[in-house]
């Protein structure tokens, strides 16, 4: 069974399919990508900019780690210096010069 139209209707069915045509989505869909594309790129530089100075900033701990002595054996430069015992003390703790001083005299 066919249906028949009449040619205003017809006009007027076209000029509504004209409105919401795949090319008109198509154009707004595409204008949306590019926002979030552009946006996205912006989003990117910022991250990329932050994560060198990240970067700069693990560099410099690094460094500043290597310059620390180590736990197990370290290596002392310059005098160092420790809180003295108190006379009588009798433990496996490190013995200041001031103290064997005080104990031997």
């Amino acid at each position: 069974m066919f249906m028949t139209i009449s040619e205003e209707n017809y006009i007027k069915v076209i000029y509504h399919l004209s409105l919401v045509s795949p090319k008109g989505v198509n154009t707004n869909a595409i204008a949306g990508i590019d926002t979030r594309v552009t946006s996205n790129t912006a989003s990117i530089t910022s991250n990329t900019s932050a994560i060198s100075g990240i970067d700069s900033r693990v560099t410099t701990n690094t460094s500043d780690i290597a310059l620390k002595a180590t736990i197990a054996s370290p290596s002392f430069t310059g005098t160092p210096t420790a809180p003295t015992a108190p006379s009588g003390t009798n433990t496996k703790q490190i013995a200041t010069t001031a103290f064997v001083y005080t104990m031997v005299g």
